[in-house]
């Protein structure tokens, strides 16, 4: 009887792994499954629970990655970043390091984070080892400096990109030519202008609502501030209406500038929208 007990702790032994094998293809499975319904909420827990009873499994990189993408998915931008970062430093190929440093530096230009995007694309644009991946990383830069209206930086980095396609080299340059001819307004012209005359940078912004109206809340609390001085009320004039003077005046110089900025962004947004559609066409030529 005693000398079955080893066969005997064996096969539990031998079963145990079986079942513990057969959770974890279910736990992927399910977690693969969620993520194709778009079900991502459930499917990080799942791949969470795969790594917290798996800590040390070979695809963990895999894994994280696949968070990574599901975090993008619902546009939550720092946490996608920081699984596929995890996901990165998890792997030893240098080839999916690139890879997934341009799907991190893609959510880095959907968050608005242009800066991060540059860095991360030029470093694997510059030093990866793999062609294809240079080329894609050239392609993510050109779309973050069309992003930041760095027109002439974006003309030579879809020009690496499309090396071997001259006609879609000879066609982004030639839309990227007309970048010279965009009609920008002047924030400093707008902030002088409202200087002299409230309401007038916001004018010539294009904004008469607000320059109207920046006129006539500056003209009556100019109209206040004279009046306490005339009647010597030095007290009023100094406590409030001098301060809500200030207030609007420079309020109202600001907001000219700002309208300014927003108005030209739009018409480098425009600018861009238009290449933009274009490159949506050229995109599988690439990647």
């Amino acid at each position: 009887m005693f000398e079955k007990i080893p066969t005997l702790i064996l096969n539990i032994f031998l079963l145990l792994i079986v079942s513990f094998s057969h959770a974890k293809d279910v736990c992927l499975s399910s977690a693969d499954k969620f993520y194709e319904i778009g079900n991502y909420d459930l499917a990080i827990t799942e791949y969470k629970r795969f790594i917290f009873f798996n800590p040390n499994d070979e695809t963990a990189s895999n894994i994280y990655y696949k968070i990574g993408l599901a975090f993008r998915n619902q546009a939550k931008w720092s946490e996608a970043i920081q699984s596929i970062g995890k996901s990165i430093s998890l792997t030893t190929q240098d080839s999916i390091k690139d890879d997934r440093g341009i799907s991190k530096a893609i959510i880095y230009i959907s968050k608005s984070d242009f800066s991060s995007a540059e860095f991360e694309l030029l470093r694997i644009a510059n030093f990866s080892k793999y062609h294809s991946l240079r080329k894609k990383a050239n392609f993510f830069l050109g779309v973050c400096y069309l992003y930041t209206a760095k027109w002439e930086d974006s003309r030579l980095s879809f020009n690496h990109c499309f090396t071997n396609s001259p006609s879609v080299r000879s066609k982004i340059d030639s839309l990227l030519e007309f970048s010279s001819n965009l009609k920008y307004k002047s924030p400093r012209l707008a902030r002088w202008l409202s200087t002299f005359l409230p309401g007038s940078g916001q004018i010539y912004g294009g904004d008469t609502k607000n320059g109207i109206n920046a006129l006539i809340l500056n003209s009556l609390t100019s109209y206040l501030l004279i009046d306490s001085l005339i009647e010597n009320r030095l007290k009023d004039a100094l406590i409030g209406n001098i301060t809500l003077f200030e207030r609007y005046y420079r309020g109202n110089r600001y907001n000219a500038e700002q309208i300014i900025k927003i108005y030209n962004m739009r018409i480098s947004q425009n600018f861009a929208k238009n290449i933009l559609d274009y490159l949506n066409k050229m995109e599988p030529l690439i990647l």
